[in-house]
């Protein structure tokens, strides 16, 4: 969906002075005095993502309608919503079918023959509480040598590869992704957990296994801090409820509430998790953990008329198909 960019500069009498299709270039709205250039000022014409060049910073189109009403980025979301169409609505519903990642677009890769299926009483497996029947059923093997646990990663019953974990602290890369492995572009158990209304988003492939051990069955990995656009993009094509479930620590929670936000205005309802300092959700000891952590978790729902714009035209896109 291409954002009425410009329309909204003007309504803001901002003084367009370069145009060329992609980026608009202009003095900055949010900061007055004259520089050695006028042009302080970008905002890609379709994303609505921009950057003062002064001192300003950077955002979105909302968080600059926000910053210019002095409102909330719920009631900028509002400001901005009356520019836009339901039918741009409904093409940037279609574009993020379109775009989300599809299985022609990997290259299937063989089995490896030299891996054996995960011992019972295997340490990595005992160390994170994971039991052996649901590890295999993850088909997690290790090397003749016992060096590594291999994780095969599948994307709608698609072998793409392999991620595996030393099992000590010989190797300096303890965890380490085979080459041609499209990690940033598929999600963890994404087979298992498409088939239900919600999901749990967590960071590492353990993570997703134990608490699909606790019965959370619908929890996909982003096989690291990260979240890329294809994976965002995955996650708003295949679920309204998404539980954000990052690591405690400095990096989780920024990651976390960027893909909050990043997720906000296109979901039914989103909870963010605290997990203590240091903690991973393979930490957590039982179901209620974690049903707590998600009762506390901060909650985020979109206004009621924005929701059942959503699910109408998420209708329409379903009548199209």
């Amino acid at each position: 969906m291409d954002l009425p960019i410009l329309d909204i500069l003007i309504h803001y009498s901002v003084n367009v002075l370069n145009d060329n299709g992609e980026y608009i270039h202009c003095q900055c709205p949010l900061h007055t005095g004259t520089g050695k250039s006028p042009l302080n000022f970008g905002i890609h014409c379709t994303t609505g993502r921009w950057k003062c060049f002064a001192k300003c910073g950077s955002g979105d189109i909302y968080d600059l309608v926000s910053r210019l009403e002095h409102c909330t980025l719920e009631e900028a979301q509002t400001i901005v919503s009356k520019y836009i169409t339901e039918e741009m609505q409904l093409e940037r519903i279609k574009k993020l079918y379109i775009d989300r990642p599809r299985l022609k677009d990997f290259i299937e890769v063989e089995t490896r023959k030299d891996l054996n299926p995960i011992p019972e009483q295997h340490p990595y497996i005992i160390n994170k509480r994971i039991p052996v029947d649901i590890a295999r059923s993850f088909n997690v093997q290790v090397d003749p040598l016992n060096l590594r646990v291999y994780f095969p990663i599948v994307f709608e019953n698609k072998l793409l590869g392999y991620s595996s974990r030393a099992n000590n602290n010989v190797f300096t890369k303890v965890w380490k992704h085979d080459t041609n492995l499209p990690k940033s572009r598929v999600l963890y158990n994404f087979d298992n957990a498409v088939k239900k209304p919600y999901v749990i988003v967590v960071e590492g492939i353990t993570d997703a296994i134990y608490l699909y051990s606790m019965g959370f069955t619908s929890t996909v990995a982003t096989l690291g801090t990260g979240v890329s656009a294809a994976q965002r993009n995955l996650l708003i094509g295949n679920w309204n409820e998404i539980i954000i479930m990052f690591d405690g620590d400095d990096a989780g929670r920024t990651e976390a509430n960027k893909l909050a936000k990043n997720l906000y205005r296109h979901v039914d309802k989103i909870i963010v998790t605290d997990l203590p300092d240091g903690k991973d959700p393979d930490d957590l000891d039982d179901p209620e953990d974690i049903y707590k952590l998600i009762d506390n978790g901060t909650l985020m729902i979109n206004e009621k008329e924005v929701k059942d714009t959503w699910k109408r035209l998420r209708n329409s896109l379903k009548k199209l198909k």
